[in-house]
């Protein structure tokens, strides 16, 4: 994901992957135009892994996001400024594949940060 690389997706998610955020469509290609729009969005996205779980067929990470306000976003004019929000994601792995994501994310926190506060 740090090198805004969609070309080995197909090698991380199964094609029928499920996305239960509502945020994007499911599917291998809705991962790829998703992770498209947010690389297009934040051109200089990174992620960072807090911590990870791994438990039978699931991964648990707490993530944290950054990049620059530098277009418009959830409907935010630009602040130029640094971001960065936090996220709990959860993995079902199915035949060493991303099959279903689940996460909570701090979108009141990413939301009063792209209002400039």
């Amino acid at each position: 994901m740090n090198a805004h690389d969609t070309g080995p997706f197909p090698e991380i998610f199964t094609e029928g992957y499920i996305q239960h955020s509502g945020r994007s469509p499911s599917g291998l290609q809705a991962q790829i135009t998703n992770f498209q729009r947010i690389f297009e969005n934040w051109p200089d996205f990174q992620s960072r892994i807090e911590d990870r779980i791994f438990g039978a067929d699931r991964i648990v990470a707490r993530v944290t996001f950054s990049g620059t306000h530098s277009r418009t976003v959830l409907g935010f004019a630009p602040t130029g400024k640094k971001i960065t929000w936090g996220a709990i994601d959860i993995w079902r792995v199915e035949n060493g594949k991303l099959a279903e994501h689940w996460d909570i994310v701090d979108v009141a926190g990413l939301q009063k940060q792209l209002r400039g506060e």
